[in-house]
């Protein structure tokens, strides 16, 4: 291997931030599989945060 091309082979063998680009995919995946579930289950969701903002503002002091 010639001088030239060592900084090139020393970059490609280079696995530093392997682990990093790892984490932000499984943290893509389970975002994007968070927002999928939110979506379908929107309706439940409403419901459900309606009933919590209904129950606080019962209360004094609350909205």
């Amino acid at each position: 291997m010639s001088s030239n091309n060592r900084p090139v082979a020393d970059f490609v063998r280079d696995d530093a931030g392997a682990g990093l680009i790892e984490y932000a995919l499984i943290l893509s995946i389970v975002s994007v599989a968070a927002i999928l579930a939110m979506v379908v289950m929107k309706d439940q969701l409403t419901s459900y945060f309606s009933n919590i903002g209904n129950t606080v503002g019962q209360y004094p002091g609350g909205p």
